[in-house]
């Protein structure tokens, strides 16, 4: 059993501790217990802490931490290159991440005030959390709508400025068993509750900062169903700062781009994507036409026929062209179109009316012949294929009788 020197110590950065074992991995690293570690590891949703030890005045970087039957174990690798296998009872210098750390650790008790505030308000329960170094993500059994996350988010930031308190400890079993606490899971042994007087208690591993007003802010960056449920995704403390850094350079960067000012730039760029989609409207409709045209002139009469064009094509507008032709017709035709125009990657759709025929046959023979990929029924096919259209159209040439 490791002694958890983070439990009674959050904000320690640095300690010493004997090793008790130390063994090869089979992925190259090693596998360092200590008698007591600063190092959380990977537990109850969060990822484990960053950080080095020294051991005989070399340096390992410890990658991963893991906790098992309350051993921890840390999987290392050597900074300076040495493969000198430490021994049991060598000295350990440990160094945490504490920036890292620290950064944890107002993340998750930001979620303890959330889930609290939640749990107090709607009744539900926080069934799924994942703090890594990226992202924050609560999934809650109940539906939120983004009014409530609104309202909760408020309520979470002005506990954050109240300055309660957080209580970390282990309660006696006695004390345990009247407490009205919060736990995903059941726990066997002793159970580590954090409490924020009048806003949450929880049974919790982690660490976590000495007071609500060390967390800074909290914002929520996302809301989605998920599970019958709600999934939210929250950013605290420093991550939320640099997030709000990031977003407000790219918005100016934004309104110099549009020549508008930034309190403007969302309804303006809104303005510009519905004039965007009229046009893209008015283009399709009139790329149905240019292909009606060029395919009632390249038609032969009483043949099959296949048209090339070298520059990209609407899809939808070369189905209904493809549709309506064939039933003009009553024969196979097909369009291809260029993919990219400097190289010989086409789209095609080949389709027929007469149910003697069946455009699976070319899209089967352009398969064979060039890998082609594609699929379809016997009244229509799409696809890709690579070659040159004079080759495309010798390989066609039994289709154009």
């Amino acid at each position: 059993m490791t002694e958890k020197l983070y439990d009674s110590d959050p904000y320690g950065k640095k300690f010493k501790s004997h090793i008790t074992s130390a063994a090869p991995t089979a992925d190259g690293r090693l596998d360092i217990v200590l008698e007591s570690t600063l190092f959380f590891p990977e537990e109850g949703g969060q990822t484990c802490d960053k950080g080095t030890l020294k051991i005989n005045n070399h340096i390992f970087d410890v990658s991963s931490v893991i906790i098992e039957n309350d051993t921890i174990h840390h999987l290392v690798s050597p900074a300076d290159g040495a493969a000198v296998l430490p021994a049991p009872g060598d000295m350990a210098n440990g160094e945490i991440d504490f920036n890292h750390r620290y950064s944890n650790m107002q993340n998750h008790t930001g979620e303890h005030i959330f889930s609290g505030i939640i749990h107090e308000k709607f009744g539900y329960d926080n069934v799924g959390f994942h703090l890594s170094d990226n992202e924050v993500t609560m999934d809650y059994n109940g539906t939120l709508t983004d009014s409530d996350v609104a309202s909760v988010e408020n309520k979470v930031n002005q506990v954050i400025r109240s300055r309660i308190p957080v209580v970390c400890r282990y309660p006696s079993k006695e004390e345990l068993s009247t407490m009205d606490y919060r736990s995903k899971k059941e726990i066997e042994g002793p159970v580590r509750i954090v409490t924020i007087e009048g806003v949450d208690v929880c049974a919790c591993c982690a660490p976590h900062v000495k007071n609500t007003v060390e967390v800074g802010l909290l914002k929520v960056l996302s809301r989605q169903n998920y599970k019958g449920g709600t999934r939210l995704s929250i950013l605290c403390g420093m991550r939320a700062v640099s997030d709000y850094i990031q977003c407000r350079k790219e918005l100016i960067e934004i309104s110099h781009l549009i020549k508008r000012p930034a309190g403007e730039a969302y309804e303006y760029l809104s303005r510009l994507m519905e004039e965007r989609d009229s046009l893209k409207y008015e283009i399709k409709k009139m790329s149905g036409k240019l292909l009606l045209i060029e395919a009632e002139k390249a038609v032969v009469k009483d043949k099959n026929t296949f048209i090339f064009f070298e520059n990209e094509t609407d899809p939808d507008a070369a189905r209904e062209c493809v549709n309506r032709m064939c039933k003009k017709t009553g024969r196979l035709f097909g369009i291809f179109w260029k993919i990219n125009s400097t190289a010989m990657s086409w789209r095609y759709i080949i389709g027929r009316s007469s149910p003697s025929d069946d455009a699976r046959d070319a899209c089967t023979l352009l398969k064979k012949t060039f890998g082609a990929k594609g699929g379809g029924s016997a009244s229509m096919v799409q696809g890709n294929v690579n070659a040159s259209e004079k080759d495309i159209r010798e390989c066609l040439d039994q289709f154009l009788n």
